[in-house]
Parts: C-alpha cells; sequence; structure tokens
C-alpha cells in the first residue's frame, strides 16, 4: 500500500480519536480496508488499535459500537492485524456475546476433539492433538474480568453435562494454560478466592519437598469443600485434588 494511503489512513484514525461523533464510522472504514487486505498487520494493529480504545472508554456504547470492536477482535483473532493483547482484552470486556461466544466455541471444539483423540488412539499409536486459541488463552490471562466469566462459562457447563469427565479435563487445561500465561495469577481471582488461589499454587511447588499433605490439612480447615465456589477453584488444580 502506498505511503500516501497509509498517511491518510493515519489522519483517518486520528480523526476518529478527536472527535467522538467521527470515531464509530472511522472505525466501520477502518474496519473494511483491513479486512480487504494490502496493509501491514502491524500497522492495522496500531490504528485500528488506537481507535477502538477510545472507543471503549466511553461510558455508553451503541450496539453499532460494539458490533465494529467485535469485528475488530476477529480480524485479529483471524491474522488480518496485530492487534495489542490489551486492546483485546479491552475489546471482549466490552463485547460480552462475542467473548461468551468464543468461549463456548473452544468448549464445544475441545470436547469434539477429546472424541476424536480418543477414537483415533484406539487405532493409532500416536495420540493427535489440539491447539487451545493462543491469543484468547493470552487476553484472558490479562483480564480479571475475562477470567472470572470464563470460570462463570465452564461453571454452566459443567452442571449442564452433569460433570462430565471430558470437560473437566479441558477446565483444567484451559486454566492451567492461563494461570502459565498470567504475569500475576493471583490477580485473576476475586479477593475473596486469592487466599485459597494462594494456598493452592503454593501446595503445587512444596509438593515436589514431600510436604504437600501440610498445605492440604490447611484448606480442609479454613474452607468449606462443599461450596460451589471452592469447588471450582478446587478443580483448577487436579494434583490437589487427588490429595483430598
Amino acid at each position: 500500500m502506498p505511503s500516501g494511503t497509509l498517511y491518510s489512513i493515519q489522519q483517518m484514525a486520528d480523526l476518529g480519536c478527536y472527535d467522538d461523533s467521527k470515531s464509530v464510522d472511522v472505525l466501520e472504514a477502518l474496519v473494511k480496508i483491513c479486512g480487504e487486505g494490502g496493509a501491514s498487520e502491524v500497522f492495522f494493529g496500531r490504528v485500528l488499535g488506537q481507535l477502538s480504545l477510545k472507543i471503549i472508554g466511553r461510558k455508553i456504547l451503541s450496539e453499532r459500537g460494539i458490533i465494529l470492536l467485535s469485528d475488530v477482535w476477529r480480524l485479529g483473532r483471524n491474522g488480518l492485524t496485530d492487534l495489542n493483547v490489551a486492546v483485546c482484552a479491552g475489546i471482549l470486556e466490552k463485547c460480552v456475546e462475542t467473548f461468551i461466544a468464543e468461549l463456548e466455541a473452544l468448549i464445544v471444539d475441545s470436547l469434539e476433539m477429546r472424541i476424536l483423540d480418543e477414537f483415533c488412539t484406539s487405532l493409532v499409536s500416536d495420540q493427535p492433538t489440539h491447539s487451545m486459541n493462543r491469543l484468547l488463552i493470552r487476553v484472558v490471562s490479562t483480564s480479571r474480568v475475562l477470567f472470572t466469566r470464563s470460570i462463570q462459562i465452564f461453571a454452566k457447563y459443567l452442571l449442564d453435562f452433569d460433570w462430565n469427565y471430558n470437560l473437566i479435563y479441558f477446565y483444567q487445561s484451559f486454566v492451567s494454560s492461563v494461570l502459565n500465561s498470567a504475569p500475576d495469577p493471583i490477580f485473576l481471582y476475586p479477593n475473596t478466592s486469592q487466599s485459597l488461589v494462594s494456598l493452592l499454587l503454593t501446595h503445587r511447588d512444596i509438593n515436589k519437598l514431600g510436604m504437600g499433605d501440610q498445605v492440604v490439612k490447611v484448606v480442609r480447615d479454613m474452607f468449606n469443600l462443599k461450596d460451589f465456589d471452592v469447588k471450582m477453584v478446587l478443580l483448577q488444580f487436579p494434583e490437589f485434588v487427588e490429595e483430598l
């Protein structure tokens, strides 16, 4: 794409950032241009990110704005633009239905792949694997809002599917991937759960030294293991659950 065109696109983005009345119109135009290709992913990631953050910051967001922000997320998810993780997190925090749809699709795909894996394992020695949506994992790992929402979605599915073993397995895999990507895993949890999570993370470390039973005793004494929220957290740490 010629440098003059890139300059014009940057001017459009700047206009949308400075004039609230034009920001959604400009975002729609930029989404269309980006979808057609022809410019660098990094360049479009920057201009779309600038404008998306501007729109996300509004107290009231129109339905059209939400739809366009969802389109920006899909451009990033599909590799058509290189979006900053913070921008993606801001978009998915605002676009609740889009986030729910993304995670539910991931859950359904994982269950289908798990069934396929088990079938293929019975035929061949090498078990096939599938990868999660790595961008979604990285985004959730930076946002308490999205992590909490993820647990709520998994909780609904676990109840609906009567604590299906494969679903529990994927729940544990998903949370493990998020926590491993998170700069500060404890930050992802609400204040009411942080003391429990701190103990569970400690158990994971000191269990290698053969002292995990001490943490198990503390958790049993301090928390109601029958409480649903406690159970959802405990399930995230299968090594701990095995010692209960």
